[in-house]
C-alpha cells in the first residue's frame, strides 16, 4: 500500500535546500509498454506518504537514463515505479504485493515494504544511480 504514493502525490513544498543534478539509470521492466513514474522524497517524514514527493516526473518505459534535481547534501530516496496500464497507480494483488515492476534507491528490502533507512542515498552532484525495477512484467 505504500508503494502507491511513490509518484502519484503532488509536490509539496518543503524547506529548499541548493540543488544539483544526478543520473538515474533504470533497468529492467519492459521497453514498450505504460509508463515509467519517478518520485523524490527528501523528508523521512513524508517518505510515501501522499505529498510527500519533492519531485516527480513521467517518462516513456523507453527512457532508460534520467537527470533529476536533488538537494545538495541532504539524503533522498527515488523510487520508479512502470506504471504498465497508466492509471497512475501502482497495481497490487490480493496479498499487497505490487503486480507492476517497482524500484527504489538504495537498498531496499527483498520482502516487505520499503523504508526510508534502506532506500536513502545521499548522490554527490553528477553522480549516477542504478534502480531496478523488480516485479511483475
Amino acid at each position: 500500500m505504500a508503494l502507491q504514493a511513490c509518484v502519484l502525490a503532488p509536490e509539496v513544498p518543503v524547506e529548499r535546500s541548493p540543488e544539483h543534478t544526478i543520473k538515474v539509470e533504470i533497468r529492467g521492466g519492459t521497453d514498450d509498454i505504460g509508463l515509467l513514474r519517478i518520485a523524490v522524497y527528501a523528508d523521512p517524514r513524508t517518505f510515501l506518504r501522499e505529498g510527500g514527493v519533492l519531485h516527480g516526473v513521467t517518462v516513456p518505459p523507453s527512457t532508460r537514463t534520467v537527470s533529476l534535481a536533488v538537494p545538495t547534501g541532504r539524503p533522498v530516496v527515488i523510487s520508479v515505479f512502470q506504471d504498465l496500464n497508466a492509471d497512475e497507480q501502482l497495481q497490487r494483488g490480493p496479498l499487497g504485493i505490487p503486480t507492476e515492476p517497482w524500484g527504489f534507491s538504495g537498498r531496499p528490502p527483498t520482502l516487505g515494504p520499503p523504508t526510508w533507512t534502506a532506500c536513502a542515498v545521499t548522490p554527490e552532484p553528477g553522480a549516477s544511480i542504478v534502480i531496478t525495477l523488480r516485479g511483475a512484467r
